[in-house]
């Protein structure tokens, strides 16, 4: 994948979560949550995907993520950037996580 073909993909996956972010908000404010993420995991929790982990988080707990498992997405932590202008602006990255479900016990050698 080149630069232009991941900028693109990130840019999709913005926007898919942009729209679901949207039709969660009305729980938020109902008070059904406390943060768009809580409410974001609430919805991607099944019977098999109940706990939620980065790949270094799982890689931490001695798991590997499985071969061609499709993250779960969540926004990140305001992030601030200067743009070639100076100018300084600040955006949510996305941010991914796999589901105990994705996940192996890591092969000790």
């Amino acid at each position: 994948m080149n630069a232009t073909e991941n900028t693109t993909a990130i840019a999709a996956q913005r926007a898919s979560l942009k729209v679901l972010t949207q039709s969660l908000r009305p729980k938020i404010t109902a008070g059904e949550f406390k943060t768009i993420n809580d409410a974001l995991l609430a919805s991607y929790a099944t019977a098999k995907h109940a706990t939620f982990n980065t790949f270094e988080g799982w890689a931490k707990a001695g798991k590997v993520v499985k071969k061609n498992s499709k993250p779960f997405l969540i926004w990140g932590r305001p992030v601030e950037r200067r743009d070639e202008y100076g100018k300084t602006y600040s955006y949510f990255p996305v941010r991914y996580l796999y589901s105990n479900a994705q996940v192996v016990d890591q092969v000790q050698s």
